[in-house]
């Protein structure tokens, strides 16, 4: 069985339509709105799904410019369920809120630092669904144990030539070092 030059370019052109319908099955296709997000930007269900859409195509490394949505406007438009005269009308006040920015030599665009940073301060907010429980202080480094406490001792103790007030200073500091240890002490024990 031999090939011709006419089945040649059928087999390219359906190798072609398989990539092409690949390539849209990794489109995206819905958008999870983030309320809180969405209030504290100011805008529209529609501009948010704008910014979701180009922020997760942005991502995608087949982009013709890295970290850019390059997408057709068409495309966009579609998504988001406005027309093309709309969506540059869109991308227009969201430029203005400083929650998109456009290159000027290839019309791609991309969400700005403020619109993730507005996305990504949602989740770290709830620090426990439970009600009861204990919230610790993680500067003051203490324990979960609830008979141990961890004790930083940061005094240092100062000994030559101290006479007077300092002297006594330095007394007291060593009789307060004393009591501590001993109280660690029985804490441990007991």
């Amino acid at each position: 069985m031999s090939v011709s030059p006419s089945d040649f370019g059928t087999q390219a052109a359906r190798l072609h339509r398989r990539f092409f319908l690949k390539i849209l099955d990794m489109k995206k296709r819905t958008t999870l709105i983030d309320e809180q997000a969405r209030k504290e930007l100011d805008i529209t269900r529609d501009e948010y799904a704008l910014c979701s859409f180009v922020h997760y195509r942005a991502a995608d490394p087949r982009q013709k410019k890295p970290g850019w949505c390059c997408d057709e406007r068409e495309d966009i438009a579609e998504f988001v369920g406005i027309t093309r005269a709309g969506l540059f009308k869109m991308i227009t006040r969201m430029e203005g809120k400083n929650l998109i920015e456009v290159d000027t030599q290839t019309r791609a665009i991309r969400v700005t630092s403020a619109f993730v940073d507005a996305e990504n301060k949602v989740q770290p907010r709830k620090q426990s669904l439970h009600g009861r429980v204990n919230k610790v202080d993680m500067a003051r480094k203490q324990s979960l144990h609830g008979r141990v406490n961890k004790v930083d001792i940061t005094n240092k103790v100062y000994k030559g030539d101290i006479k007077g007030e300092q002297g006594e200073i330095v007394s007291a500091a060593e009789t307060s070092l004393q009591r501590l240890d001993r109280w660690i002490s029985e804490i441990s024990t007991g």
